[in-house]
């Protein structure tokens, strides 16, 4: 099926900018280009996630799941000098790790047309990390599942079809990373 789709949206002058989305050229959503460039976003809604660039690798925040948890939260707003933090509590709320960000960091990059560059990826982790992530996707660039050009990784069309794996092998955990 997916192939098909592909095929289909790019005859039609589609193109895919990230794996599972298709815009024409210049009309690709500027909402969603958020997630995929590490910037800060703010969902708004029932069951929406946020992301800003608080404390050391990030702070993620969702909105409740059920409706009438959403309508009691959004009817009774925080005071201004209360934080996001405080206003949501624990269940709500997280402070990244450094091994999450670093995994989110490298998937969604990896989504993308554009793919994960080096020298972004060295600038916000660090030489030892960039070296532990490129170490990861050189086993998958054997493979045929990434490419590689110049500084940027992508994933292939034979990679696609298996993303999550690609993930899997660039997900990490907190004891992937010594610091």
């Amino acid at each position: 099926m997916f192939n098909l789709i592909n095929t289909t949206l790019l005859d039609n002058g589609y193109h895919s900018y990230e794996i599972s989305n298709y815009a024409k050229p210049g009309l690709e959503s500027r909402h969603n280009q958020l997630y995929w460039d590490d910037s800060p976003y703010w969902g708004v809604g029932l069951s929406s996630h946020s992301y800003f660039k608080q404390g050391d690798w990030g702070t993620r925040f969702w909105n409740p799941s059920t409706i009438q948890e959403y309508e009691r939260q959004v009817s009774n707003p925080p005071a201004l000098s209360v934080s996001i933090k405080d206003y949501l509590g624990a269940s709500q709320y997280e402070e990244l790790k450094i091994h999450e960000s670093l995994s989110d960091y490298c998937y969604t990059f990896l989504r993308t047309a554009r793919g994960l560059s080096e020298g972004a990826l060295r600038c916000k982790f660090g030489s030892d990390l960039h070296s532990l992530v490129i170490n990861k996707l050189k086993p998958l660039l054997d493979r045929g599942l990434v490419a590689k050009n110049a500084d940027t990784w992508f994933i292939t069309s034979d990679g696609k079809m298996i993303s999550n794996h690609i993930f899997e092998n660039v997900h990490f955990t907190a004891s992937c990373i010594t610091r």
